[in-house]
């Protein structure tokens, strides 16, 4: 069972690990070194702040998802994702903020900056849904839009 999840997952990871160096060798012919290095900033500091602020979250999401289905709380279980999510996301809209006006003397920079942190929001439900869609239960996309108490 494990080694057909394991094949069922593998195309996705090896268009993932193409895309990934594809856009490195698309990226180093169309941008100067200057711009690349921004670009890696942005994206190096995106990926930072991910980690500190929402990785947890989604390992709790896998964590608690089984103690939570044991006492049929489910419900309760994504309530509580949702809220941290919301809440880590307007903080966030605070610091995307604070970036458009540090940096609003390099828009490029701060157009970047501004989605990298935006995007954060749909790799932490995406990551979520990707944890909790392989333990056969409702992932947190479908519990977005219902009651939490439904």
């Amino acid at each position: 069972m494990i080694t057909r999840r394991l094949l069922g997952h593998l195309p996705v990871n090896i268009a993932q690990a193409v895309a990934g160096f594809g856009a490195v060798a698309a990226f180093t012919r169309l941008l100067d070194p200057a711009d690349y290095g921004r670009y890696t900033l942005v994206l190096v500091a995106s990926q930072l702040a991910h980690t500190l602020t929402i990785t947890w979250a989604e390992a709790a999401a896998f964590r608690f998802h089984a103690h939570a289905k044991s006492q049929n709380r489910l419900a309760d279980h994504f309530a509580t994702l949702k809220w941290i999510i919301l809440g880590v996301q307007a903080a966030s809209v605070l610091v995307i903020a604070a970036l458009w006006l540090l940096l609003r003397h390099d828009p490029p920079l701060a157009v970047a900056a501004c989605l990298a942190a935006g995007a954060s929001a749909m790799r932490c439900v995406t990551r979520i849904r990707r944890e909790t869609a392989g333990l056969g239960g409702t992932a947190l996309p479908a519990r977005l839009l219902r009651n939490s108490k439904a």
